[in-house]
């Protein structure tokens, strides 16, 4: 399971269930490298399953950032065939060092994570390309695959009056996935 600081209780939540159900879970840190050292470790045939609940990394490859996955993100997946969960958490927003967030995304809406990281929101064109990233990338599913969409909002600054708050491009991504994505994967939204 991938997760960072704004899924993190969901994720807890999401390990319990599984602990539960006799399943081991491990958690890797969707910061530029666990997302990828998670695909590694499928390849290796150690998981039975895959659950990328917060897929951010992949924002790096449209916008940039610190937390960059690299070209072949979510590429690896998809071809082995073990059941995969889909939840595009944090998919809204890319991260910079504090003191490092270029000129020209300085006037969008950021919100101070913490003392060290701030997020950047992606903007509508933004969001309407990683729905056909995401879309791309999925649609390489060889084994069945779950897609869960959160409808208000994609991260805790992506809620009602929060600052990344933008249903309209939230919207956009939405339907540029649903549209783009092969028939019979099921997209579900909560």
């Amino acid at each position: 399971v991938t997760m960072l600081g704004n899924t993190t209780t969901s994720v807890m939540a999401l390990q319990k269930v599984l602990e539960n159900s006799g399943y081991e879970v491990v958690t890797f840190h969707a910061n530029g490298v666990g997302g990828p050292a998670m695909e590694e470790l499928a390849e290796a045939g150690q998981f039975v399953g895959v659950i990328d609940f917060t897929p951010s990394e992949i924002v790096g490859t449209l916008v940039g950032g610190i937390h960059y996955g690299g070209p072949d993100r979510m590429k690896k997946i998809g071809p082995l065939g073990i059941p995969q969960i889909f939840v595009p958490a944090c998919v809204d927003f890319s991260v910079y060092h504090t003191t490092s967030i270029p000129a020209e995304l300085a006037k969008r809406p950021i919100y101070d994570h913490n003392p060290e990281y701030t997020l950047v929101r992606a903007s509508h064109d933004e969001m309407v390309a990683l729905g056909y990233l995401f879309a791309e990338r999925l649609n390489l599913a060889q084994g069945p695959l779950e897609i869960a969409v959160p409808t208000q909002g994609l991260s805790i600054p992506n809620v009602p009056a929060g600052p990344f708050w933008d249903p309209a491009a939230d919207a956009a991504f939405l339907a540029i996935l649903r549209e783009e994505i092969k028939d019979g994967i099921p997209i579900k939204t909560f």
